[in-house]
Formats: structure tokens, C-alpha cells, sequence
């Protein structure tokens, strides 16, 4: 594409683009940690080397909104070309200052620089291990997208080189122009009733007053992830006859029931999960943000982790009933009839005055890759995933599985959930709970 050259950009990278601010940043993080068996400087600098020389950058990594100003409502989309993108401004060596865990947090609290594609790779050594993080404005890609190329890059045996970085996979040429989702208006009324019908058979959009969790948002991050035995909980969802991804909900609602129990915030009422649904084709590994929203109960309201699982399991069931029963143009639009009250107060400048959040969390559930996974020789370790925040939800939950692990990261807002790492402990802690009491 040419120097400059502008796209106007869909509608779900214009919904990320609104929310953006200084203190509601919309990008994403992927974490990546080795042990080196060697110098773990060297590897560090290793990889920023082969990161540094790999190339062409490809779309969407070419994009930066038009005029190099965040948030990018209405201006769209600007092409760097390759020649002209700063690898050293996009891959760096980032000393950690801390642990590499404190980096990961200073990190995903600095906003991407909007005159430059909006992306970035920091390779954090310290101690014993490297960390390589990504850091991908959600505008570009989403979290399926974005791992489908890193599986690319990482070998599948220790000698295995494995691809280049995620930014020179450039998508498959389409077969001819993009079908857009028609307006809800003209889906017809059997169309625009059943999605009415889906957002009302679960928890209603904000329908959720406040907790501690919710309100208006500051720019610092907080970031703790906790690994669970991937094996243990397919077990016990088998056992149980719920989808790992119901395990995980019913686990994060009993986290949370006993993170608000400790501060005296627990309410009556069933937290409440914004989850993303993917709409992808099998085999579909484009970059384009293709995913919808739905709204799940947690069961915070129940003690019994067996009991809460077959609470969630219940509203999980209603709601997959619900989407599978809409029409994929009107399917395309529920994302927006659940967040769009949100998006628009974003983009208005007044996100942080919405009386209720949407939904008091939000929580994603991504599959990486199956099987270990090397890179330059050295065995990845670990794989997990850092979200966005927005004003009204200071809690991202975001799970994904890989080789032998579900790993499960939390992304808060240092001003709303400043002792997060005792919300993370948690997650462990009810899985054992859940586990137990599963096959007692």
C-alpha cells in the first residue's frame, strides 16, 4: 500500500477507536515467558535482533489513525508502509525495573504512540527467564487473530525455527469484498425480535448496579496471572458435564465471591461476565476483529462451588440456546446492542458518568496452541494474555490454553483493585475448592 494511503475503518475498529483515551487505552497484551538454559541476556538479545530483522510489515500492522490522534473516531486509517516503520521504536529491550511482571504492568499502563502503527514487541529479561511482550491495539486484531500468528512463529520442536513475528503474516486475499451486517432495522422483525429475545434471556446489559469493581478508571494497570493443570480441568468438567469454559466462569465467580466477602462488597445479586463469543470459521485466522458479546451470570450468589457451577452452567446453556437460534447478519450486531451505550459515552467523553457498567467484568477464553512450543531453541513456558479496561469495568479476566496449562490473567485498574494479586490467589484457590467437591 502507498505512503499515507487512508481506509475507513469497520465498525468494530471504530467501537475500539471511541473508547480509546489516556485513561481507557484499547490495546491488548500477550505474554510470553522462557527460562533460557543459557545467558539469559543473550537470548534477550537474540530475539530483539531476529524480531528487529524480520519483515515485511503487513496489514492490519501497518495502520495508524489518521492525523496521529487518539481516540480516532471518525478520522480512520493511515498506511506506514514498511520502509518507513521504526523497528527500533517497535521492538525494544526493556529493562524490567522490578520483576518482569512489574514490567509487563508498566508496560500495558503506557498508551501506544498513535503517529506510529499501533503495536509493539518488549523483550524483558530478568533473573532466570525472558519475557516477550506484545502489545496490540484491539482496533487492529483480536486475541484469536493475533495467537493464530504467533503459533506461526514458534516451532513445534526445538530445532524447529517456526515463522516470523505475528506482524508479516498478511491475511489471505479475500474472494471478493467483504459482506457487511446489514442494519438491525432491515434484518426483518423475526430477526430484530430474536436478538432482542437473546439479550433479554440471560442478565440484562446493565442491568448490574455498581461494585467496588466498577466506576471510573485511572491509567495505571495491575496484571497477575495464575496457571491451572489444563488436565485437571478438563477432569472436572467432565465429571461435571460443563464446558471447560463454565469451569472457569464458576471459578472466576467464586474468586470474585471471595474477594468482595473479604472487603464487606459482596452483593445479593449475581455478578455479572461480559464474554466475547467468536464468530470465526475453522481454519479462519484473519486479523479482523470477529467476535460478539454476550452477557453471563457468575453465580457470586451461591457458596456451594458445585452449586455455582450449576448456576453458570444453566445461564451458559440459555445463552448459547439464544445465539444459536440468531441469524449470523443479526448475530454480527449483538456486540453492539450490548456495549453500544457504552461505546457511545466513550466516545462522547463521558464513559466515566454511566451510572451502571454493562456487565461487572469481562472475561475472555482463547485456545493456543496444543502441544510445547519453542522459539529460538528455548521452550515456552508460559502464555497468557493481558486485556483492555474501559470506564465501568476495572476488571479484565482473560483465560488461555496452551500445552499443558490454563492459565488465567487479570487485568485491573490500579485505582479500583489496588491488592490484586489477593483476587488472583483466589483463582487457585477455588479451582482446588471446585475440584474436591466435583469428584467427593
Amino acid at each position: 500500500m502507498r505512503h499515507g494511503e487512508r481506509r475507513a475503518p469497520s465498525a468494530a475498529e471504530r467501537s475500539f477507536l471511541a473508547f480509546d483515551s489516556p485513561r481507557t487505552a484499547q490495546h491488548f497484551g500477550v505474554v510470553c515467558r522462557f527460562e533460557p538454559s543459557g545467558s539469559p541476556e543473550g537470548f534477550a538479545r537474540r530475539l530483539v535482533d531476529r524480531l528487529r530483522a524480520a519483515g515485511p510489515v503487513v496489514a492490519p500492522f501497518t495502520s495508524r489513525p489518521r492525523r496521529g490522534v487518539l481516540p480516532a473516531r471518525t478520522g480512520g486509517w493511515e498506511t506506514t508502509p514498511d520502509a518507513a516503520v521504526d523497528r527500533g521504536h517497535h521492538v525494544r529491550l526493556t529493562r524490567p525495573g522490578g520483576t518482569p511482571a512489574d514490567a509487563v504492568a508498566r508496560v500495558h499502563s503506557t498508551p501506544l504512540d498513535p503517529a506510529r502503527p499501533l503495536w509493539e514487541a518488549h523483550v524483558i529479561p530478568g533473573g532466570r527467564e525472558v519475557v516477550l511482550l506484545f502489545k496490540v491495539h484491539h482496533a487492529l486484531t483480536d486475541g484469536h487473530g493475533f495467537l493464530a500468528r504467533l503459533d506461526r512463529m514458534l516451532g513445534e520442536r526445538r530445532d524447529d525455527e517456526g515463522g516470523g513475528p505475528p506482524w508479516v503474516f498478511a491475511d489471505p486475499a479475500p474472494a471478493g469484498p467483504a459482506p457487511r451486517p446489514p442494519p438491525l432495522w432491515r434484518a426483518g422483525p423475526l430477526a430484530a425480535r430474536t436478538l432482542v429475545d437473546a439479550v433479554r434471556g440471560g442478565p440484562v446489559p446493565y442491568g448490574v448496579p455498581a461494585t467496588l469493581l466498577n466506576g471510573s478508571i485511572g491509567p495505571e494497570r495491575l496484571v497477575e496471572s495464575r496457571v491451572l493443570p489444563l488436565a485437571a480441568v478438563r477432569g472436572v468438567a467432565s465429571a461435571t458435564g460443563a464446558t471447560v469454559n463454565e469451569v472457569y466462569l464458576a471459578v472466576l465467580g467464586g474468586a470474585l465471591r471471595s474477594y468482595l466477602l473479604d472487603h464487606a462488597a459482596l452483593p445479593r445479586f449475581d455478578l455479572t461476565a461480559g464474554v466475547p463469543v467468536s464468530l470465526r470459521a475453522t481454519g479462519d485466522t484473519a486479523a479482523a476483529n470477529t467476535f460478539t458479546m454476550t452477557v453471563m451470570g457468575l453465580g457470586t450468589a451461591v457458596a456451594d462451588p458445585v452449586a455455582r457451577l450449576d448456576a453458570v452452567r444453566a445461564g451458559s446453556g440459555a445463552a448459547k440456546g439464544a445465539l444459536a437460534r440468531l441469524p449470523r447478519p443479526v448475530l454480527a450486531r449483538l456486540a453492539a446492542v450490548v456495549t453500544g451505550p457504552l461505546a457511545a459515552a466513550h466516545a462522547v467523553g463521558a464513559g466515566h458518568l454511566l451510572p451502571r457498567p454493562p456487565y461487572s467484568v469481562v472475561a475472555s477464553n482463547v485456545r493456543g496452541p496444543d502441544g510445547p512450543r519453542y522459539l529460538l531453541g528455548e521452550r515456552l513456558r508460559s502464555l497468557h494474555g493481558a486485556g483492555s479496561l474501559c470506564h465501568g469495568t476495572g476488571l479484565f479476566a482473560a483465560a488461555v490454553s496452551a500445552d499443558d496449562r490454563f492459565e488465567v490473567c487479570l487485568t485491573a485498574a490500579a485505582n479500583l483493585v489496588p491488592d490484586l494479586r489477593g483476587l488472583a490467589d483466589a483463582v487457585p484457590a477455588e479451582f482446588d475448592a471446585l475440584a474436591a467437591a466435583a469428584v467427593a
